[in-house]
């Protein structure tokens, strides 16, 4: 599934949008999802494109809240303005 925005620098926006994109296709929260720019994907030389997002697991709440859950794959997360988190 493909899903394109207009503005692939806004980190924020687009992490939101994952998120819900996410949620609503009913994705495990055990899932994660990538957000990939248009022109690095279209610039791959192998099968797959390092991701400039990814939409981490989540865990529900009491409140009906979501909590972004520790990233354990090789991938790393990338935040807002493109800073690795650990």
């Amino acid at each position: 599934v493909a899903l394109w925005t207009r503005d692939s620098t806004q980190d924020d926006a687009n992490m939101k949008i994952g998120q819900i994109l996410k949620a609503k296709l009913g994705i495990p929260d055990s899932e994660t999802i990538r957000y990939e720019i248009h022109k690095d994907s279209a610039a791959r030389t192998g099968s797959s494109v390092k991701p400039h997002l990814v939409i981490p697991s989540t865990i529900n709440n009491m409140n009906g809240t979501a909590r972004t859950r520790k990233f354990s794959n090789n991938l790393p997360h990338i935040g807002p303005n493109n800073q690795k988190s650990e």
